[in-house]
């Protein structure tokens, strides 16, 4: 049962579990802004649904997610702005505890608020940012392909831009 539609993920739910899949396979998953503010909608949805007791991320195709999309990345070392990393979206969300501190409202930290285990599905790889989204998450299991890489000192990046 599909309860919202979005244009990078895909939201389910899977009897009481939130499914939230990453949906870009022909990119492996790179991350966009559009992405996150997806993920951090349909991670409200999940929370807010008192039918739904635990929350699993996965990625479509041949990986989990292949960190930031270089075409953002690019746009934003050529002077166009954060606005291409962060992405344009109508979409308004701001889950877990509001009674948090500021530390955890970072791109990723915010997953230490939501109140329901969030488990990550390791389907192939995890690299450069996305490293952070997983080790925010409560759990992780691995598929036998799937794998963890730091590529920020390949690509001369601040390893810390998931808590920006």
């Amino acid at each position: 049962m599909t309860n919202q539609s979005y244009e990078e993920i895909i939201y389910s739910l899977e009897g009481d579990v939130a499914l939230i899949t990453l949906n870009r396979p022909e990119k492996y998953n790179a991350w966009t802004g559009k992405m996150a503010a997806e993920l951090k909608h349909a991670l409200e949805s999940a929370e807010n649904n008192k039918g739904v007791v635990g929350i699993v991320i996965t990625g479509a195709g041949k990986a989990f997610c292949s960190g930031a999309d270089m075409a953002g990345l690019q746009a934003l070392a050529g002077g166009q702005g954060a606005g291409v990393v962060a992405g344009e979206t109508s979409l308004d969300a701001n889950p877990g505890d509001p009674n948090m501190p500021e530390a955890y409202r970072k791109t990723f930290s915010y997953f230490a608020s939501i109140q329901k285990p969030i488990i990550a599905a390791i389907n192939g790889a995890v690299a450069g940012m996305s490293l952070g989204m997983v080790l925010f998450c409560d759990m992780r299991f691995f598929a036998k392909k799937g794998f963890v890489m730091s590529a920020f000192p390949q690509r001369g990046l601040v390893a810390e831009f998931y808590l920006a």
